[in-house]
């Protein structure tokens, strides 16, 4: 065990609760090992990430019911303080996605599908990622659902990043038969307009 505070920070086996990150806590009950000047020592294999709600559904978790928050972190956004509620692994669960019911796929609060993992496809749903799924569901009035797969910071706000559409496993291979039947329609309007300006050329 270091005799020196400041060799604590770097230390691989023990920590002291002023090394921690604003994202890490020492898990509740762990086991003080030693002291120096007054601050407890703990092991760093005690030493568990925390997060926000929204952070850990990004990973395929949820907080479980009644949890409280184990600890609060305070940041700086927009020049205003603003307060997070964290939690602990130990106070989550794997996302239990709602099924597809009647071809209807569940939305967030949003209209979307959060897919931030495979695990929170809907039982019953396929995610198509083909980017003309959408206009194509409306087509052949297919229930579909944009799929939120991650986030990402544009002109200093959080965005959703889609991929894709979430729609009953029942209607996917209409939906791909009719993407294909487009496609092979673009191409031969492509080559019959390519044709039609290579004759313009030789008159």
């Amino acid at each position: 065990m270091p005799r020196n505070i400041k060799d604590f920070a770097s230390n691989p086996y023990y920590v002291l609760l002023r090394n921690l990150t604003q994202h890490e806590m020492v898990a509740p009950n762990s086991p003080v090992v030693g002291t120096i000047r007054g601050e407890c020592v703990y092991l760093r294999t005690h030493v568990q990430k925390v997060c926000s709600r929204m952070a850990w559904r990004r990973t395929g978790r949820t907080v479980k019911d009644q949890e409280q928050p184990i600890k609060h972190t305070t940041t700086m956004r927009k020049g205003v303080e603003c307060v997070s509620e964290m939690y602990g692994l130990w106070q989550t669960q794997v996302v239990c996605p709602e099924p597809v019911v009647h071809g209807q796929v569940p939305r967030n609060e949003y209209g979307n599908v959060d897919l931030f993992v495979p695990e929170m496809l809907p039982h019953g749903g396929t995610h198509v990622r083909d980017p003309g799924a959408r206009s194509m569901c409306k087509e052949l009035d297919i229930d579909c659902a944009d799929a939120v797969v991650g986030f990402e910071f544009r002109r200093g706000a959080t965005v959703p990043v889609l991929d894709g559409v979430v729609i009953a496993t029942e209607s996917r291979d209409m939906l791909l038969d009719a993407l294909r039947e487009e496609r092979r329609i673009a191409i031969v309007a492509a080559r019959a307009a390519a044709e039609t300006r290579a004759v313009q050329r030789t008159c």
